[in-house]
């Protein structure tokens, strides 16, 4: 019997029909060993993201320029503009003052240029239209004082709004009991505050220390040591013990579809008897096996996907994607590959004895 291509398909679909049991097994089997690996694989990505977007918001892409002789406000400001630098400012030397409100309590002032906020502070609140020349306080300070953006303060006559209230007690805690004015970008500093984007990776401190050479006592330094943030994430990653799960799940699907053709044997038997050749049994047993385990594949990975990112309170970005889809379609391209196996092998066997099963 001479098959054409469209009626081996065609009879590989009228088989998944006629044995509805069998196919949704396989899909049920499919899902369940996707969803697994989809889990996992989208767990582990949520956990090092997770890391990573803590490590980022504690600073660990800023650095911080120290000198007790003096850092030039403008070459700190200025070094926003360089390639890779998401903001800069610089901080004046610090001083303990009482306000009018409080008079007998001692607060931290200082100065620093506009940039410093966006490095410093993980969050901020301000009132609509700020004039520049009023105060911005640590939320410790606002909270002492009863303070919010808008009201009046007064420190040693000077009275000004409260421009600010920054919550920069995640990087750098000292200035959450401080009172800060506005400098602006001329003269010198102690400080000078960058913040990195995050693919600059190397020579970040090498880069704010040679613009910052003239100094003669300038020190740049990460904000952060790897302390607590001594995790390799891109190392983890590489290592994870999920990579080779791919080949587990797709192992296993496999060896399900053989379990089921060793079943069929007869079946195999009796299209040899009508004159099917190697190559028509295996487009049979190809297609029999794509169709359930591409739905099986596709509903296990979102299902997988979905509770990851109902566990994690958020969702997937690109690059989890990426890992996911990796695994699910490696695992899932084994399973396809070696399916049609048993019925090319089942070729070589007598008819005689396959129809006997019958």
């Amino acid at each position: 019997m001479n098959w054409r291509v469209r009626d081996l398909l065609s009879e590989a679909w009228s088989n998944l029909r006629a044995a509805p049991a069998r196919t949704f097994l396989l899909v049920g089997l499919t899902a369940a060993l996707m969803a697994g690996l989809a889990y996992t694989e989208a767990a582990t990505t949520y956990d090092l993201v997770d890391f990573n977007r803590r490590y980022v918001e504690a600073g660990g892409n800023a650095v911080v320029v120290y000198s007790d002789s003096g850092l030039a406000v403008d070459s700190c400001a200025t070094f926003k503009n360089a390639n890779g630098v998401l903001a800069s400012g610089a901080l004046s030397s610090p001083t303990a003052v009482e306000t009018d409100g409080a008079p007998g309590t001692l607060f931290n002032t200082a100065a620093g240029t506009s940039g410093l906020w966006d490095v410093i502070a993980t969050d901020e609140l301000v009132v609509p239209d700020p004039g520049g020349n009023g105060w911005t306080i640590g939320a410790a300070a606002a909270e002492e004082l009863g303070l919010a953006p808008g009201m009046m303060l007064g420190i040693e006559g000077r009275i000004a709004p409260v421009e600010r209230v920054v919550d920069t007690e995640l990087r750098d805690p000292q200035a959450s009991r401080s009172i800060m004015a506005s400098m602006a970008p001329t003269g010198t500093a102690v400080q000078c505050w960058i913040e990195y984007g995050p693919g600059v990776s190397t020579g970040r401190t090498e880069a704010a220390a040679a613009v910052f050479a003239g100094s003669g006592d300038a020190i740049a330094a990460p904000l952060i040591r790897l302390d607590e943030f001594s995790r390799d994430t891109l190392a983890e990653l590489a290592e994870r013990p999920t990579r080779y799960g791919w080949i587990l799940a797709g192992a296993v699907i496999a060896l399900t579809v053989w379990v089921m053709a060793w079943f069929r044997r007869s079946d195999i038997g009796l299209y040899r008897a009508l004159g099917t050749r190697t190559s028509g049994l295996t487009i049979i047993g190809s297609a029999e096996a794509l169709i359930p385990l591409v739905a099986g594949a596709v509903v296990g990975t979102m299902w997988g996907v979905v509770v990851a990112g109902i566990l994690a309170g958020e969702s997937m970005a690109a690059d989890q994607w990426s890992i996911v889809g990796r695994s699910v379609a490696s695992g899932l391209l084994l399973a396809i590959v070696a399916a049609p196996l048993p019925w090319a092998i089942a070729s070589r066997e007598p008819i005689a004895d396959q129809l006997k099963d019958r």
